[in-house]
């Protein structure tokens, strides 16, 4: 389902991804887990837990994130 809406809609600044075992997320372009970082400051060690690492998961930028 989430190929299928990214496909039809990805001309409109939206990320599509799977959210959890019966949820999908729809964001702006560009707002992810990621923007948590900013306000964690200079920490150099974060530690992240989340399930949904794959290619459309919602826990994908995060996780490949440098930091």
């Amino acid at each position: 389902m989430v190929q299928t809406l990214q496909a039809k809609w990805n001309n409109r600044g939206l990320r599509f991804g799977i959210g959890g075992s019966i949820s999908f997320d729809v964001v702006p372009q560009g707002w992810d887990k990621t923007v948590a970082l900013k306000y964690l400051g200079d920490y150099r060690t974060i530690h992240f837990f989340g399930d949904r690492t794959g290619e459309y998961g919602n826990d994908r930028e995060i996780y490949n994130h440098e930091r």
